[in-house]
């Protein structure tokens, strides 16, 4: 694994267990502006995978896992922007967003293989 590599992939850890964090804050208390944060935190996401991917450095065992959380975050951002546009909401209006039944959920089992691809490769 190369240091751009390594560093990309650290950086896609950290991202998401900001979404996690701000997940968890959504949940607390289901207003926009925390939904509206949880979608830049993605999005953060997103362009990491996107780098990784032109970097060739994902490892067969995280592929089919990245793509799972690729089509969650397609469908999510569609589904966001529709409830936005339905809505309208204010920053501090109460925002219930949830994923379709039919939509792949979050894969929880991510951020173990991150670990697993960073911090044990690296000691």
């Amino acid at each position: 694994m190369t240091t751009e590599q390594f560093t990309l992939l650290r950086a896609l850890y950290f991202h998401l267990i900001r979404v996690r964090f701000h997940y968890d804050l959504y949940m607390h208390k289901q207003i926009y502006i925390r939904a509206k944060v949880i979608e830049r935190a993605n999005k953060d996401v997103m362009k990491i995978i996107s780098s990784l991917i032109l970097t060739g450095a994902i490892a067969d065992d995280l592929k089919e896992i990245l793509f799972s959380l690729v089509v969650h975050y397609d469908h999510w951002f569609v589904q966001f922007e529709i409830a936005e546009d339905k809505l309208k909401p204010q920053s501090d209006s109460t925002f219930i967003f949830t994923r379709d039944d039919d939509i792949p959920a979050f894969p929880s089992q991510l951020l173990d293989r991150l670990i697993d691809k960073t911090l044990k490769s690296h000691r």
